[in-house]
């Protein structure tokens, strides 16, 4: 459903046969990176029918100017005003039209294997979810590479929903996802979507994916690529990132109906002493509720409301 003053903008392929694969990208003012970025999702696109997807959030100049007459490979370009990272990946997976599909940021890059890999994994078994290690390079403002990827420590296989998204929790660009798999994620009622979520996005979306049983295979190799530049990253800010992560938790608790995984979920990040249950929903008991109001207080909230 088109929001008040989005747009979209598809090219031929986009009405063309189902793609393989979606990639999902937001983008907010960063047009030189997210070049780099659609270059590396080119690159990675031989053989396979890839459907790119980017969501302008309120870039200025927005990115259908700057990239206007390049040959971005873009098949769907969605612009919006600003609402943040969350909001941006929701938009651009509403219009998703691939059975799978692999969320990006607008500074982040793959290897030419992960596409195929990931595609090849899916077709062949029952997995809702694939991951794949990642490393992080150093570039510089226009996301050339400044030394050489540097993987990072692998991770382990996930044991089950609760251990990989709670526990693992895998970069956002490592896992693809079958489509239909996240709609059904999204379409539960509890625990909906907020702009102070909007820091750490895939951590709320990982909460409420963490009480569905599914089926998670590793593919090992570093093929989702951080990049690490002068414009910095959310991943950066600290205080942004804990204000939104305890906030996610917060609601997780209070939202989210009891269930044996729920159950599992919940004793990942707050042990029993920190747990209240009351009827139908579990709360914070006050040293957490402290922590939260501790750090809330550090910092103007309003700073954490992109």
């Amino acid at each position: 459903m088109m929001q008040p003053g989005q747009s979209t903008m598809a090219t031929a392929a986009a009405n063309g046969p189902t793609p393989d694969l979606s990639v999902v990208i937001p983008s907010f003012n960063r047009t030189a990176l997210l070049r780099r970025t659609l270059a590396s999702v080119q690159q990675a696109s031989s053989g396979w029918r890839i459907e790119t997807i980017v969501v302008d959030d309120g870039s200025s100049p927005p990115v259908e100017t700057t990239l206007r007459g390049e040959a971005s490979g873009i098949d769907q370009l969605i612009t919006q005003p600003n609402q943040g990272l969350l909001f941006a990946r929701l938009a651009g997976l509403e219009v998703v039209r691939a059975p799978l599909v692999l969320f990006l940021d607008s500074d982040d890059f793959i290897s030419r294997e992960k596409l195929g890999l990931h595609i090849e994994a899916m077709r062949s078994g029952q997995a809702e979810v694939t991951y794949t290690d990642v490393a992080s390079v150093e570039v510089d403002a226009t996301g050339r590479p400044i030394r050489p990827p540097v993987p990072d420590t692998p991770y382990p296989e996930a044991r089950d929903s609760a251990d990989f998204f709670i526990n693992l929790q895998p970069a956002p660009h490592a896992p693809v996802f079958r489509t239909d798999f996240l709609r059904r994620v999204l379409a539960q009622s509890a625990f909906p979507p907020r702009s102070s979520f909007n820091p750490v996005a895939e951590i709320w979306f990982y909460h409420k994916a963490a009480v569905i049983p599914i089926t998670i295979k590793r593919i090992p190799g570093p093929h989702a690529i951080v990049g690490r530049h002068p414009q910095g990253r959310l991943t950066d800010q600290w205080e942004k990132l804990g204000i939104a992560s305890l906030s996610v938790m917060e609601h997780f608790i209070a939202d989210t109906p009891p269930g044996p995984l729920a159950a599992a979920a919940r004793a990942v990040w707050w042990p029993p002493a920190l747990l209240v249950h009351g009827g139908a929903s579990w709360h914070a008991s006050r040293p957490a509720k402290t922590l939260f109001e501790a750090l809330a207080n550090r910092a103007d909230r309003r700073h954490f409301e992109r």
